[in-house]
């Protein structure tokens, strides 16, 4: 089920993109844009639960109003 992204779903957005990019990333770079994220009107967040566990994420942002 996708769903709209939750602060409380950092850690494990953090570990998704770091298995994508396989590499650590700086991690409080990262907690920064992603709580920035969270609270812009224009961005959006989103994560892909299957089976209780979160196995994807995505950002969608406007681009043109």
């Amino acid at each position: 089920m996708i769903e709209k992204a939750k602060l409380a779903d950092l850690e494990e957005v953090y570990e998704l993109i770091c298995i994508l990019e396989q590499k650590q990333l700086n991690k409080v770079h990262f907690d920064k844009v992603f709580q920035e994220g969270i609270q812009n009107e224009d961005v959006e967040y989103l994560v892909y639960r299957k089976g209780g566990r979160t196995v994807g994420s995505g950002r969608v942002a406007t681009i043109i109003e």
